[in-house]
Parts: structure tokens; sequence; C-alpha cells
């Protein structure tokens, strides 16, 4: 007799998240982050990242963060049913050339890699860092 493993539903919604939505899927589903519930004691699934707030801009310099190392989907249009491009990786450096776009409970921002124009798609704002723009250089005054 096979016995049939079930999930409950938080569980279950995790995972939807997970291989549907906006981080790259767990390594192995039974290791998925988890924090203890005060009244249990029992785990429950841990919420992405909020969002960054207001900081993300078009032509701004931003960074995948808060991945736990998976990564994020980038997709060909703001939502999560669209095709993923590509897999983004934890720290890896993007610039904004559209957004935001309001879309499945998420603000979602076109990026392209500066190295890599190919490498381009919409991702969610909850997993993205703003980074500072550099400086431009300053004449030296001459001697």
């Amino acid at each position: 007799i096979a016995s049939r493993r079930t999930t409950s539903p938080s569980t279950r919604a995790t995972w939807q998240n997970s291989w549907c939505g906006i981080a790259a899927p767990p390594r192995h589903a039974a290791t998925a982050a988890r924090a203890p519930t005060p009244e249990s004691g029992t785990p429950t699934p841990v919420a992405p990242p909020p969002p960054a707030t207001g900081s993300i801009v078009a032509g701004a310099t931003v960074q995948v963060r808060g991945t736990g190392g998976d990564g994020l989907r980038l997709r060909t249009e703001p939502s999560l049913s669209a095709p993923i491009v590509t897999l983004a990786k934890e720290g890896e450096v993007f610039q904004v050339v559209e957004g935001p776009h309001s879309a499945d409970g998420y603000a979602w921002w076109r990026l392209v890699s500066p190295n890599d124009t190919h490498h381009i798609g919409w991702a969610v704002a909850n997993y993205l860092s703003v980074l500072p723009t550099p400086l431009a250089p300053t004449a030296t005054p001459a001697e």
C-alpha cells in the first residue's frame, strides 16, 4: 500500500509562489525557509522581503538581493504567468529601463544587464535593491 504525502495550504502556497512566482524554486522543496509561529511552535512559510519603498526609478542601478541564492526570474511581461526569459543571480546588477507596472500584487520593473543587453526582462521590486549612482568624473583644474 502506497502512502500519499499531503501538504498544508500554507506550505502549498509557498511552494506555488516559489515555483510559479518570483524567485527561483528552492534547491530542495523540503528545505524552504520557515519560521516558528509564536502560538504553536510549528514552522510557517517566510514571506518575501517587502518591496523597496519608492527608491527604484527608470535609469537606476539595482542589484538582485534576498533570494537566498536561488536567483530572480526575469519574465517577458510583468506577470507571474509570463514566460521566464532568464534567471538573474543573487548579487547581479541591472539597469532599470521601464516601470513600475503593477500586476499580480507586485510592482514590476523592466531590467537590462549593463554587460549583456540580451539579458533583459521584468522582475518584481521585492528582490531588488537600489545601488548608489556613481559620481560623474570631475574635471581637474589645469595648473
